[in-house]
């Protein structure tokens, strides 16, 4: 029989879970669902986590593996540490953003993850499991899940987000099996921190209210001030894209 692989996120806004086997999704569910509380944001999906076993007919001993994605060697090796410490020697970072890094750095410690699953398992499911899971880089994770549904043999990919580990857009070759990064831009340039600010200033959640903003945009009339102010936050780089005024754009969801 076919391996079992599941794959968890958890810590963020949509903790879900999933199974997959022979290449074949057998179940799925997000945490919000049962626990009906919008976006679940810091619940460890274990409601989704035992749907998701049941529905697929498998027991928490019969997973081969885990998938997470985030990076957590480089939280965990000081990569990330030291990107964060040359982002304060560029920008002025203040006591909130000063707060985040250090959070990540501690929720994304290898013993962090490693403890924090296996307590998970433990409570749902009455033992300690031995658990085998492999991080993959945030944006990684996002390529792959595109250009593997997708019907192309080869492609380009863009993955753009708030941020995931260190980046924020990341353009993708792919060609069968193999998927490699072949440009990156880092935070703080990140066009969804910026997108996310335009949310609250209007008066909606960050993370939340992106799409109502984007539905709402129709209704509006293009603003000649207005672009003029934008064009001095965001404005085109040489072979990139740039925020002007990054200290109020990053954290987004502490803002």
């Amino acid at each position: 029989m076919e391996e079992v692989f599941l794959g968890i996120f958890e810590g963020g806004y949509d903790p879900a879970v999933g199974i997959v086997r022979g290449g074949k999704l057998l179940a799925f569910a997000e945490e919000e669902r049962f626990l009906r509380n919008k976006h679940a944001k810091g619940w460890y999906p274990t409601n989704a986590l035992e749907f998701c076993l049941d529905s697929a007919k498998v027991g928490p001993g019969d997973i081969a593996a885990i998938g997470i994605n985030w990076d957590v060697p480089s939280y965990t090796d000081g990569k990330m540490a030291q990107f964060f410490k040359g982002l304060r020697g560029e920008w002025d970072v203040d006591a909130r953003t000063l707060g985040w890094q250090n959070t990540v750095l501690s929720y994304y410690n290898q013993d962090a993850v490693l403890h924090r699953h296996s307590a998970a398992w433990r409570r749902a499911f009455g033992r300690d499991h031995r658990l085998r899971i492999y991080p993959l880089p945030h944006h990684y994770v996002h390529a792959v899940q595109a250009f593997l549904q997708s019907p192309f043999d080869e492609a380009l990919c863009l993955t753009v987000d708030g941020s995931g580990d260190q980046h924020c857009t990341v353009l993708w070759s792919c060609r069968g099996d193999e998927i490699k990064p072949i440009y990156e831009i880092t935070i703080p340039h990140s066009l969804g921190w910026f997108y996310a600010a335009c949310t609250e200033y209007l008066g909606f959640d960050a993370y939340d209210g992106e799409y109502k903003v984007m539905g709402l945009a129709a209704y509006g009339k293009p603003q000649a001030a207005i672009r003029d102010a934008m064009s001095k936050i965001v404005y085109p780089a040489p072979r990139r894209h740039r925020l002007q005024d990054q200290s109020r754009l990053y954290p987004l969801w502490e803002s």
